[in-house]
């Protein structure tokens, strides 16, 4: 099932995410740590989810956001948050940042989103599982998801903890029941630093891996299995290649 809904419906189905099965693969017990707990909105969060309004659905950027030119305490910030209540409140140099992200989108990725269902999301009943698109152009197959990231290397770095591959996978896969449509998925990264914004898309083998993952986190959560056996670490590639050249270089 395709439908257009809120960001409060969606995150209130019970169906599992991506960020779900992702927690199951930590444990059970993490899974339901990560539900239970409050998460409270951190400056990074306000700045994405702003950008990602603005670029998607721009109409709705005043039903959900305020600006506010000044200190956060005060008689003054405590009657302006009440006035705007249930909005997420950015102070005037947020709003510079997230304007100076959004007005350095490169007319090619405008040009691509334009035709792009937005924020559409995918309930798969049979499978209990959910996603949430960006965007979705039908007549080219792609996917679209928007990030705005630290700096360029946190793309590929911090792709493994925070699941992409995982996204990449149960959302192509999930659509793809949907429209009967082989689908590409693509990340659209913004660089916060630098404001600059570029594109990046997985290999079979980490697509692979996600379903992998995406299996056993729903083995995990129909078990509610609170133990697991051991298994046999190995450093991450990447690791091992930067310490092997520091370790080739002169030893002080």
């Amino acid at each position: 099932m395709i439908i257009h809904d809120t960001d409060k419906e969606y995150f209130a189905h019970e169906y599992l995410s991506r960020s779900d099965i992702a927690n199951l693969n930590r444990s059970y017990r993490y899974f339901l740590h990560k539900k239970n707990c409050q998460r409270s909105e951190t400056k990074d969060m306000r700045i994405g989810s702003a950008v990602h309004c603005l670029i998607l659905e721009p109409e709705n950027f005043d039903k959900r956001f305020a600006v506010w030119d000044g200190v956060r305490k005060g008689k003054a910030y405590d009657a302006f948050s009440q006035e705007n209540a249930g909005k997420s409140i950015l102070n005037a140099s947020e709003n510079e940042d997230v304007m100076a992200m959004v007005e350095s989108i490169p007319e090619e990725i405008a040009l691509k989103l334009q035709p792009c269902a937005k924020e559409v999301s995918v309930y798969n009943d049979q499978l209990k599982l959910k996603c949430r698109i960006d965007a979705y152009d039908e007549k080219e197959g792609v996917i679209y998801d928007l990030k705005t990231i630290s700096n360029i290397y946190e793309a590929e770095h911090h792709g493994p903890k925070f699941a992409y591959h995982i996204q990449a996978a149960l959302y192509g896969d999930l659509m793809e029941l949907e429209t009967f449509q082989k689908l590409k998925f693509v990340f659209l990264f913004i660089d916060k630093e630098t404001n600059f914004w570029f594109e990046r898309d997985y290999d079979d083998e980490a697509i692979e891996f996600g379903r992998k993952q995406i299996e056993r986190g729903v083995e995990i959560f129909k078990t509610k299995t609170t133990f697991t056996a051991r298994e046999t670490m190995s450093l991450p590639a990447y690791y091992l290649k930067k310490q092997n050249e520091l370790m080739s270089g002169a030893i002080l």
